[in-house]
């Protein structure tokens, strides 16, 4: 670098034509700072050109404006829109003084651009001797910035490592995310198996019992798999499912819900000396919501509900229900604790917004 007195870079006073000139000497105008100068007429400094460094993305526009503050009679700027990739100008302007303002204001592209002041007649003013005295000129550079159009975002390739181990990444979370698909569609594939297993063995319930006089079974494994068989049940249609469960039930009817309602054998409760019922609920017109099966003990005292299988809601004698829509099925069984022989069963709740109730019209005994 060349400087004029060991503190302050001296500007060219000429444009590098060439893209192979070393353009380093040339100070950069910072577009966001006031930047001072001076031409030192002594030794006919008439000319300071500054570099332009633009930054932006490729095809981006950019508005560059210098406004020139000191003494500007007699002098002029020029700039000049540079081609980053062949060098050439692909636009310019010159200005001079308009009253008592000197500016210049240019649309460029990404990369280094070129700002020039000088005089307008360099003859007015180097008339003297070469190292004569002579008082420098001085002038202040007000640069501002403005982005047009901010253009395209660069992309870069990527490397062929990360081109593999993103393979590697999508295969695994694809994996991953298919996993819980899967296991969906064995589940459901093993519930509707077991379904139909249960569909062809009638009589379930009687099935349990004499499994259970026969030692066949334990009371643990009869729990489990009656448990298991509430879902299956509830996928087949109704018809088959009170086939399912066996011929000894209470049912009742109407145009909108139907109810049936099976005894079971005590040696199935998990409440000692609890009476289990099943229960199956089909929904075949409206949406029920706020349902509650209550289960009333015609005489004596009445009954408290101590387990339910699927889990639901209780307490007392009532067990609440999910909102059921039309074409719901369900069957839960219920534990009942209390010393009465028999048991009326009872659906209360709301029908498309109104109140209705459905009562098995029979008592169901205690075996």
């Amino acid at each position: 670098r060349s400087f004029a007195d060991n503190e302050t870079l001296e500007a060219p006073s000429y444009r590098p034509t060439d893209e192979a000139i070393d353009n380093s000497t040339w100070p950069i105008l910072n577009l966001t700072e006031t930047t001072g100068g001076e031409f030192t007429l002594a030794v006919h400094d008439t000319t300071d050109t500054y570099r332009l460094v633009v930054d932006g993305w490729d095809e981006s526009i950019h508005f560059v404006q210098v406004m020139v503050e000191g003494d500007i009679a007699g002098l002029e700027v020029q700039m000049w829109d540079i081609d980053q990739n062949t060098g050439e100008v692909l636009a310019t302007d010159i200005t001079r003084p308009v009253g008592d303002q000197l500016k210049i204001g240019l649309q460029v592209g990404r990369g280094t651009h070129y700002f020039q002041l000088r005089f307008q007649n360099a003859s007015e003013v180097t008339g003297h001797l070469w190292g004569e005295h002579i008082e420098e000129r001085t002038y202040m550079l007000l640069p501002s910035y403005s982005l047009i159009d901010e253009g395209e975002e660069p992309w870069f390739p990527p490397s062929d490592d990360a081109v593999y181990w993103g393979n590697v990444a999508r295969w695994f979370m694809g994996i991953l995310f298919l996993l819980p698909v899967v296991y969906l569609g064995i589940h459901i594939k093993r519930s509707k198996d077991f379904a139909t297993s249960v569909a062809e063995k009638k009589q379930r319930l009687a099935w349990y019992i004499s499994r259970l006089d026969s030692g066949e079974s334990n009371v643990k494994e009869a729990r489990v798999d009656m448990a298991k068989a509430l879902h299956a049940v509830a996928q087949l249609e109704w018809n088959d499912g009170l086939e399912a469960w066996g011929p000894k039930r209470l049912e009742h009817r109407t145009d909108d819900i139907a109810l049936a309602v099976w005894s079971v054998d005590e040696r199935l409760a998990n409440h000692e000396g609890a009476w289990p019922v099943v229960i199956g609920v089909h929904v075949l017109n409206g949406t029920w919501d706020l349902a509650a099966l209550r289960f009333d003990a015609p005489e004596g005292q009445g009954f408290d509900v101590v387990h339910v299988e699927p889990r639901f809601l209780f307490q007392g004698e009532e067990v609440f229900l999910d909102t059921m829509g039309k074409g719901h099925r369900t069957y839960l069984v219920v534990e009942l604790n209390g010393p009465a022989k028999q048991v009326d069963v009872e659906l209360n709740g709301r029908m498309d917004g109104e109140p209705f109730a459905a009562r098995v019209p029979e008592t169901l005994e205690r075996t």
